[in-house]
Order: structure tokens, then sequence, then C-alpha cells
């Protein structure tokens, strides 16, 4: 498919609400066919928090089918990317753990928001565009929805809906946290075997511990970390093949090189540290997370590391991870203070009630990341709101189905526009 492309560098306040404080520089691109270039605009808002938006455009198979009638516009969300990126350098930077905590707090989707208000407003000159949102992206469209509905003239999301109608992020956790067990219950209903060898590598990882780099160091829990790969398309043999030769030889008296390194690039933790520093944030509206997950990690037995079944842990943030990832050391004290920060409003429940711009929405049965009960709450929450429920496909759907799940959604968001 033959693309043309636009690109944009702006300077953005740090905070909206002090716009002529420090700024900062946020990315994006408008990517479109030949004859379309005034085409109406989808925003795409991809999953995350802390990760930039695709790069090769032309193999993702739900973009193909978007970019027959539309252009889309692709930001990398501030501290990402192309834009001011947010690595373990700023930790560095910083003089004290409060001006890096307070640096952080602007990074939420409050203020993604209205960096996409400046690009629609002033760069891009539209009165409107739509939204297709992928995991996160629906939690900042839901912020957008709440803000700015007048902005927008039709909303996709694809396993997103943030839990809006929950009393807390404790609660939210419980719900993520039964999830998680069901999905290892079904790895290890699948792949019997595997509960052992988890059990004699969980064991070898209490007693002997494995320095990596940057000053990192492997141990039980942050082993476990892996169990994300578990919420995506065939997760489970993933995962099974992950593990099948994780010792140096059939003594099992020590992990391999090869193993220790595939267990580093499992994760992206200290690469895009948004991802570990303000993940709770993500569901704070008017509250604070005070460590959910850790808690949750801690105290329900069925996580315990002397459990039957040894649990592989999800979207699940640790204190423990600002000591054994190495380039998240810097942000250990900055990571306590926004635990306990008391979060502004993402959202407002009486304007979300009332809205009248269409959405369309895939909620996955199965999601091991973002609670389907939660996500059918937000859907009757939401005026004008509906949501195609799959009893199969996982949370990544949207890459691994692509074309089948924006046909579907597409066409039913055209239908009420």
């Amino acid at each position: 498919m033959e693309l043309r492309m636009k690109e944009y560098l702006v300077k953005l306040p740090l905070n909206h609400n002090r716009p002529q404080g420090s700024q900062i520089e946020v990315f994006g691109r408008i990517v479109y066919r030949p004859g379309n270039h005034r085409a109406p605009i989808f925003v795409y808002l991809q999953g995350g928090p802390g990760y930039p938006s695709p790069r090769e455009i032309s193999s993702l198979s739900w973009a193909k089918v978007a970019l027959q009638k539309y252009r889309i516009f692709f930001l990398d969300q501030r501290g990402t990317g192309r834009s001011q990126k947010i690595g373990p350098e700023l930790a560095e930077m910083k003089k004290s753990p409060q001006n890096l905590a307070q640096y952080l707090s602007h990074f939420r989707a409050d203020s993604i928001v209205k960096d996409l208000e400046f690009f629609r407003e002033k760069v891009l000159r539209v009165k409107k565009w739509g939204l297709i949102c992928q995991s996160y992206g629906g939690f900042v469209a839901t912020t957008y929805l709440s803000f700015f509905p007048n902005s927008l003239w039709g909303v996709i999301i694809c396993g997103g809906f943030p839990p809006v109608t929950a009393s807390s992020v404790d609660e939210i956790y419980q719900k993520l946290g039964e999830n998680i067990l069901r999905r290892n219950y079904e790895y290890y209903r699948k792949f019997p075997k595997d509960r052992e060898k988890v059990r004699k590598i969980v064991y070898h990882l209490m007693r002997k511990k494995y320095p990596l780099s940057y000053g990192g160091l492997l141990t039980p829990r942050r082993f476990l970390d892996i169990g994300l790969l578990l919420g995506r398309t065939h997760g489970l043999e993933r995962m099974h093949w992950f593990l099948e030769d994780p010792f140096l030889d059939s003594k099992e008296k020590k992990l391999s090189f090869a193993f220790l390194n595939k267990i580093e690039r499992a994760t992206h933790f200290e690469t895009n540290p948004i991802y570990a520093i303000l993940h709770e944030s993500i569901y704070c509206h008017e509250n604070s997370s005070n460590w959910a997950a850790h808690k949750l990690l801690h105290t329900d037995p069925r996580f315990s590391l002397q459990a039957k079944s040894i649990a592989f842990h999800g979207e699940t943030i640790r204190k423990e991870h600002f000591t054994e990832y190495g380039k998240l050391k810097g942000f250990q004290k900055a990571a306590h203070i926004l635990a306990e920060k008391k979060w502004g409003p993402l959202y407002d429940l009486d304007v979300l009630a009332v809205n009248k711009v269409p959405v369309e929405g895939i909620i996955y049965q199965q999601d091991y990341y973002v609670d389907p009960k939660f996500s059918l709450e937000t859907v009757k929450a939401i005026g004008n709101a509906k949501a195609w429920k799959h009893a199969e496909w996982q949370h990544d759907s949207l890459r691994t189905h692509g074309k089948e799940v924006m046909e579907k959604l597409l066409l039913r968001l055209e239908k009420r526009l």
C-alpha cells in the first residue's frame, strides 16, 4: 500500500495549567493514501502507558482497513518515542525525588488529551476527529470524551474500556488478580508438567540470585513478571516454549545465560519506565493507588511463592521493581511519592452519562489485562456506547486479528454517523 505522511514536532507546556512554564517536545505523524489528503482523521491511541505509536504502519492489518477512507494521526504520547522521552536518564537529571515525581505527574491521560487538542486545533486545523484505541488508548479516549466531547465525531475502543465504576484501585486489582489466576490455571491445565518446572526455577532463585544488566537482579518474583506473556494470543504456548530449557544442563544447578537474556528481553520496564512508574496511576480518579498490585501479590495466598501452583504475575507493579530492575532504581523514591499521591479526576461521569459521540468497542471476555466485567459496566455508564463481546480472542487481537476487528467496528460506527 502506497502511503504519504507528514510529521510534526511541537513544543507544548509540561503543565497545561501553566502554559508559560516549562515546555516539552511532542511528536506526531499523519498518514494517508494518495488522494486522501483531505479525508476525515482518526487518531490512533496505542496501549501502554509509556509506549510510542507503531512505526511499520503498512504492515498493520487494521490500519490498511481504516486508511481506505481515512487519514490516521499517530501520536507519540508525551514521554515516548520522538516526543521528549522519559528514560533512565531523567532520574539522573532531576535533583530530588520530589522534583522527579512532580515532573512525572504531568504524563497521564489528562495531559495527553490536551496535547491532542493542540494538534487538532493548531496543527491539523480540523473541527472534529475520531479515535481508534487499543488498550490504554481507550482510557485516554474516555478522558477525551469527558472533557472535550465536542472535538470527536466517533470512537472505536479495542480492549480498553477503563473501570470507571470501581470504588478503589484495590477493587480493580482484586478483579485483575482473579483474571491472572484464571489464566495461570489454564496454562497449567494445558501444560501440567510446567508446574514442576516453574517451581524448580523459583526455588532455585530463592537460593541463588543472578545479577543482570545495569545492576539488576533476577529474583523469584522478577522471573514471574514474565507472566505478561500469558495475556497475548497463543500466550500459553509462548510461555511453554519460553521455559523449555532454562538450565545450563540436565543437572539443573545453574540457569543458562541464554535463559537469563530471554528474561531480560521479555519485559520493557527499563526502556519504557512510564509503564512501571505511572501504571497504577491510570486507575486513579481522585484517589491514590498505594501499591495496590504489590499488596495483592503479597497478601493473597494464591500468589505465594509456596503455593502448590506458583502463579505468574500480570500487569502488577511491585515495590521491588525499583530495586530489581537496574535502570528503575533512580525512580524508586519518586515512585513511592506517586503511589501515595491523591490524583485529580480523569473522567466526568455526568458528562459520560449523556455522551452523544458514537462509541463502538470490542470487549475480550478472556482479557488478562483489562477486566471484562468492569468494561461492560463502563459501556453502560457511557451514553451512546456499544460493545461487541468476543469469547475467545485475547487482548492483542487488534494486532493479530486486525482486519476482522476493524472491518466490523468501523462498519458499526459508520452506520451511526
